[in-house]
């Protein structure tokens, strides 16, 4: 008898639908975003107001998503900011800030004249910007763009552009010979070299062969190849982007860069 209602009850057990809210549940993980980042420091060279020596940051920290993603555009922007590599024991901003100090540290300790300076301040007058924004992003890419100006005295300042393009599968920062086949350098030069002589097209370049930079980006309407001043051109040209569509690239692109391209469309 015992053993009937035994069994009668597993069976009742058995039989009862399970409650979905008590069955473990397996969270998404969180998609990759961006957090602003700024910092800003400045110092007197003689205590006065000039000349001085002034930083100022303004980029972005990846959060979530991908780990290995995340980690490779944290370690990009990095670079550009301190020309090193993230530390695993300190925040960006942590390190951000021992680089600020130490700067402003050696800038106000050098031995100078001081009549001298205060006769030719901005001679000694020292600026740094470096602000990163998000050019373009997707599932399969994402392409930053990184501005450093600076001054350090003399007629003008200097500036430039690095744009990094990162794709996801696999994630890796994509180079030249990652995109173009091998021996195409002549003949993308030479679409380079046209572009720059098409009609209608203002560039003011002083070479007569424009060769292809590593300062590239892959976009929706085409491939931007970024020089700064001087590389190509006179300061007063400022930075010459150069855009080339992907029906012209096609032929040069390698086959596994195509998948990529063609998501564009």
């Amino acid at each position: 008898m015992h053993l009937r209602i035994a069994l009668f009850l597993l069976l009742c057990y058995g039989c009862q639908t399970p409650d979905p809210a008590a069955a473990p549940t397996t969270q998404p993980p969180a998609p990759l975003t961006f957090t602003p980042l700024a910092y800003a420091d400045s110092a007197s060279l003689l205590g006065d107001s000039m000349p001085y020596r002034r930083m100022y940051v303004e980029t972005l920290v990846a959060s979530g998503g991908d780990p290995v993603l995340r980690d490779t555009l944290n370690a990009l922007i990095t670079r550009q900011l301190l020309d090193r590599m993230p530390s695993p024991d300190s925040t960006l901003e942590e390190l951000l800030h021992t680089s600020v100090q130490q700067s402003l540290t050696a800038y106000t300790s050098q031995e100078v004249d001081a009549q001298a300076v205060r006769e030719s301040p901005y001679q000694y007058v020292h600026m740094d910007d470096h602000r990163t924004v998000v050019e373009y992003q997707s599932d399969s890419l994402y392409v930053l763009a990184h501005n450093h100006a600076f001054y350090s005295g003399g007629a003008h300042g200097m500036y430039y552009t690095v744009l990094l393009t990162v794709a996801t599968d696999p994630v890796r920062h994509l180079r030249l010979t990652d995109v173009f086949k091998p021996g195409t350098e002549a003949a993308l030069s030479k679409l380079l070299t046209a572009r720059t002589k098409a009609p209608g097209v203002a560039y003011t370049t002083f070479e007569d062969t424009i060769p292809a930079t590593e300062n590239f980006a892959l976009l929706p309407d085409g491939m931007r190849f970024l020089y700064p001043p001087y590389e190509i051109g006179p300061y007063a040209a400022g930075e010459i982007a150069i855009e080339l569509p992907y029906d012209e690239l096609r032929p040069l692109l390698r086959t596994s860069m195509l998948p990529l391209i063609d998501r564009f469309r």
